[in-house]
């Protein structure tokens, strides 16, 4: 092997080869640093990365999409409203279950019914108090529709469902039909008792007397016994459709040749029934301070 043409030159490259390595590493590194310096780092929990994009500029990305550790994807879609997360789906714009009241009156136009809270739905569990008001000559009857604290025309129901409610109403009567079925007196009379019996109706409002009507004679017989039973009807007896109540009196007679005198059940004996919600019945006036007994059924009517 042939020595190297310049042997003491080669000799001094070799032995400053450490110092040239070094300084060339130095130099790097500081180069390194310096277009780290140059260099934002990522901040991971800022919005736009959280959001699925990186914007440089004012330009909104309308949809990106970002790989994560394993199978698990975070998808945004601009403008759809929904999102996914590792396969599974949410919707933003979906609601609490809630339910529907339909309230309503039969017949259609013979009352209202309000509602309190009134709204276009409900949540689960909400207590709605309902009050019925009937038209003008209307009562109101009843509630259909599973209702619950009835107090009058007034109701709860329970929205744990959707509901279908209605108010019942009628017609207010306008008269009343009486038979009389049964009479006996504590009277005597040498041939036996001469018994001329009607009844009179008064139509009470607010505590006034606004009608007052007569039954023809139901029963008109001569020297019976003293108790008679069977069925006498009168005609239709008329009173104002606004009264809140009717006062029934029985009238009994002993038939006389100059005077009739007066054998009815007591003064005090009358029969007080309320206009609303009444279509039958039956009842009896006892002898109170008077010398009769009677029994008659009632059934209320519209003409």
């Amino acid at each position: 092997m042939s020595e190297p043409r310049y042997p003491r030159f080669t000799r001094t490259i070799e032995k400053s080869m450490p110092i040239i390595l070094l300084t060339f590493l130095l130099i790097a590194g500081i180069g390194v640093q310096s277009c780290a310096d140059d260099v934002e780092p990522i901040d991971w929990d800022d919005e736009k990365w959280r959001a699925g994009f990186v914007s440089s500029s004012s330009e909104e990305v309308s949809s990106s999409s970002f790989e994560a550790v394993g199978s698990s994807s975070i998808n945004s879609s601009g403008g759809s409203g929904t999102s996914s997360v590792g396969g599974g789906s949410s919707s933003s714009s979906s609601e609490a279950e809630r339910y529907t009241l339909t309230v309503g009156a039969s017949p259609a136009n013979a009352g209202t019914v309000g509602s309190n809270p009134r709204q276009s739905n409900y949540v689960p569990g909400t207590q709605v108090t309902l009050t019925a008001a009937p038209a003008t000559d209307y009562v109101f009857v009843n509630w259909t529709g599973g209702v619950t604290n009835l107090t009058g025309n007034s109701a709860t129901v329970v929205m744990n469902a959707n509901r279908t409610i209605t108010a019942n109403f009628e017609q207010r009567a306008n008269n009343i039909t009486l038979t009389l079925t049964y009479w006996e007196t504590t009277d005597t009379d040498a041939g036996g008792p001469d018994p001329r019996i009607h009844f009179r109706v008064v139509a009470v409002q607010n505590g006034r007397e606004v009608s007052s009507n007569n039954t023809g004679y139901l029963l008109d017989a001569t020297d019976i016994g003293q108790s008679w039973n069977g069925s006498r009807s009168s005609s239709p007896i008329p009173f104002v459709a606004q009264a809140d109540e009717l006062r029934i009196y029985a009238v009994v007679v002993e038939k006389d040749l100059f005077v009739d005198d007066d054998i009815s059940p007591g003064y005090n004996s009358v029969l007080r029934l309320p206009v609303a919600n009444r279509t039958s019945g039956a009842a009896t006036l006892n002898y109170g301070s008077g010398k009769s007994m009677v029994r008659f059924n009632y059934v209320f009517g519209r003409q």
